[in-house]
C-alpha cells in the first residue's frame, strides 16, 4: 500500500503526463491544421497547373493550325485549311493532324496531292521548330515544294511568297536547296553552285 507522500507524488505524475498528453494534442492538432490547409493548398495549386496546362496545349493548337492554315491558304487559297485534334490513348495525350478542303476531311494518303502534303509540312515543321527551339532559328531544307506545280504555273511563285513571309513573321533563317528560280526571286542572298571537271563552285548573286 502506497503511502501519503507516494501517493501525492503520483498524482502529481499523472497531472504533469495530463498536461503534457494536452500540449502535444494541441500541437498535433495545429499539425493537422498545417498539414490539411498545404494538402489543400497543394490540391488547389494542381488543378490550377492542370487549367494552366489545358491553356497553354489550346494556345499551341492553335498556333499550329492558324500557321499551317495560312501556308496552306497562301499557296492554294482559302479553301485549304489545317486542324488539330487532341486525344487520349493509353493515358497519353495525342495529336492528330488534319487536312480540309472546305469542311471536307482529305485522306492524305488518297485526296491529297504530293504538293499539299508539301506545303502543310512545311508550316508544321517551322512552327514545331520554333516552339521546340525558342531561340536559334535556322532551318535548312532541300528541294522542298518539288510536288507543287500546277498547269497555270502560279503555285511556285505563291509556295516562294508564303515561305517568305513565314520566315519574316517567324523570324526564322530559312536555307533552302532549290532548282526553282521562284524562289531565288524572293531570297535575301542567292549563292549558285556549279559543277565543272568534278570541281563545286559557289557563286554569290
Amino acid at each position: 500500500m502506497k503511502t501519503p507522500l507516494e501517493r501525492t507524488e503520483f498524482l502529481l505524475t499523472l497531472q504533469l503526463e495530463q498536461k503534457t498528453a494536452k500540449v502535444e494534442l494541441q500541437e498535433a492538432r495545429r499539425g493537422l491544421e498545417e498539414a490539411t490547409g498545404k494538402l489543400a493548398a497543394i490540391a488547389s495549386a494542381r488543378t490550377e497547373v492542370s487549367q494552366l496546362a489545358l491553356l497553354m496545349q489550346q494556345e499551341i493548337c492553335t498556333f499550329v493550325e492558324e500557321t499551317v492554315s495560312l501556308a496552306l491558304s497562301s499557296v492554294y487559297g482559302e479553301r485549304y485549311s489545317f486542324k488539330v485534334e487532341r486525344t487520349v490513348k493509353r493515358d497519353l495525350p495525342q495529336w492528330e493532324f488534319k487536312i480540309l478542303k472546305g469542311s471536307v476531311e482529305l485522306d492524305p494518303k488518297s485526296d491529297v496531292g504530293g504538293g499539299v502534303l508539301d506545303v502543310a509540312s512545311f508550316g508544321l515543321r517551322v512552327v514545331l521548330y520554333v516552339l521546340s527551339r525558342p531561340k536559334a532559328h535556322v532551318l535548312l531544307l532541300d528541294e522542298s515544294f518539288r510536288f507543287v506545280r500546277s498547269p497555270e504555273g502560279d503555285l511556285l511563285p505563291r509556295a516562294a511568297s508564303m515561305v517568305k513571309h513565314i520566315a519574316d513573321m517567324m523570324s526564322v533563317q530559312i536555307i533552302l536547296v532549290t532548282h526553282s528560280v521562284e524562289f531565288a526571286e524572293v531570297a535575301d542572298q542567292v549563292f549558285v553552285v556549279s559543277q565543272k571537271n568534278g570541281e563545286s563552285k559557289v557563286e554569290k548573286i
